[in-house]
């Protein structure tokens, strides 16, 4: 698990392969996509390319390349299997009168036959140079068909294709095991159920050279390899610091701002809580002096109310004969209905009167009667009608006279 995370941390999930060969004189570019998940490699795309501009194009700068140089420039050699020739000897006896400071050689075995293939500094040099122009990370290089190291294991077949060659391990003296061709048929190889075409092998064994990190490929490179490898593990982890760093800082923020959120919310709701509650009280103040003011005012409407409307109520029970069925009286009725917020206002001096009577000379004598009483000033009937043949409703205005109401 450490390793996985590890792995992730320095290298990634996602690697691109690049085999870089001739064909007629022309140089071509083959480009795979790789994912790893779960320890387990699978290829996602492949490109070809005439041009390296519309390579570049392709690459996403997060993704690091490995790099498979297998050009003209790349000279490839079977060599002898003489354990006692190493180093420099060895490469010496395949490829004689070479200045080792301007070359790099890579030293490999294919199903136990050895080669060695070898190329110019500069020419590396210059390519690693472009790459770097366009900030494209480089993982690893690999030359000539060392990259097929990690893969001839998993080939059954005797003959391997390439882009641009074809080995054939049919018999082990054969002299013309590596050969190259300007047109190679299009094959597809089965490794532990990934399907790798021939024109993908160079660029795919690369990626797995660039992963495995083996001491079994032995090279004068190794230190500008390393230098690679290292270059892009500490851009990698500097960017992954950066990304954690913002993401840690958001979080803190974000974190920040939830509590803040919360408590101010909490604040505003007591805010709002002690707003109502002062509203409440300011309420209850307001209502209590509406009360208290109408509370006077029904006071001063009912000075001396109750002991005049006793008397008033009084002598007219005594003066109504019995045919005359009083069923309501009004002390200083309202002028009109209530309303929130408006004054109480009343006919003050007025009585207002309704009943039955069943004989209109009684009724008719009755009003005369009560204009003579001296408390009463004036009698208006606002209303009489028949109810039955035999009974009247009636209603009666009584104007009090102000003096003898005081």
């Amino acid at each position: 698990m450490i390793n996985r995370i590890k792995s992730y941390l320095f290298e990634g999930s996602r690697f691109y392969g690049l085999e870089v060969y001739h064909v007629k004189e022309n140089l071509r570019y083959n480009l795979v996509l790789v994912k790893r998940k779960n320890q387990e490699l699978t290829i996602q795309n492949q490109w070809r390319f005439a041009e390296l501009e519309g390579l570049f194009e392709q690459l996403e700068k997060n993704i690091p390349l490995c790099l498979a140089l297998n050009s003209d420039s790349v000279l490839s050699k079977k060599i002898p299997s003489n354990p006692s020739i190493k180093g420099h000897a060895l490469i010496s006896s395949a490829f004689p009168s070479l200045d080792f400071d301007k070359i790099y050689y890579q030293v490999y075995s294919l199903r136990g036959q050895r080669f060695a293939s070898i190329t110019r500094k500069d020419e590396i040099n210059g390519i690693l140079e472009k790459i770097k122009e366009h900030k494209v990370p480089v993982l690893n290089l690999s030359l000539g068909l060392s990259s097929l190291f990690p893969l001839i294991g998993h080939i059954e077949e005797t003959t391997v294709k390439t882009s641009n060659q074809v080995l054939d391990f049919k018999t082990e003296k054969n002299p013309n095991l590596l050969t190259k061709q300007e047109s190679v048929e299009e094959h597809s190889y089965s490794m532990n159920g990934i399907q790798v075409k021939n024109t993908e092998l160079l660029a795919f064994g690369t990626i797995l050279m660039g992963l495995l990190e083996g001491d079994n490929i032995k090279s004068n490179a190794q230190d500008l390899r390393n230098q690679l490898r290292n270059d892009y593990k500490e851009k990698r982890f500097l960017t992954l610091f950066i990304r954690f760093s913002l993401g840690l800082v958001l979080l803190v923020l974000l974190t920040n701002f939830l509590v803040f959120s919360e408590y101010s919310g909490k604040v505003n709701d007591m805010r709002q809580e002690q707003m109502f509650s002062e509203n409440s009280v300011n309420r209850l103040q307001k209502v209590k002096e509406e009360v208290e003011l109408k509370e006077k005012r029904l006071a001063k409407a009912l000075i001396n109310s109750n002991s005049r409307v006793s008397y008033y109520l009084d002598k007219l029970g005594q003066s109504a004969p019995g045919t005359i069925l009083l069923s309501n009286l009004t002390y200083q009725p309202l002028k009109k209905p209530v309303k929130n917020g408006n004054p109480i206002e009343y006919i003050e001096g007025t009585i207002y009167i309704s009943g039955i009577t069943s004989d209109h000379k009684d009724f008719s004598n009755w009003i005369v009667q009560l204009e003579n009483m001296k408390w009463i000033e004036r009698i208006k009937t606002t209303e009489y009608d028949y109810e039955t043949p035999k009974s009247s409703f009636f209603k009666l205005l009584i104007v009090l006279n102000h003096e003898n109401e005081k």
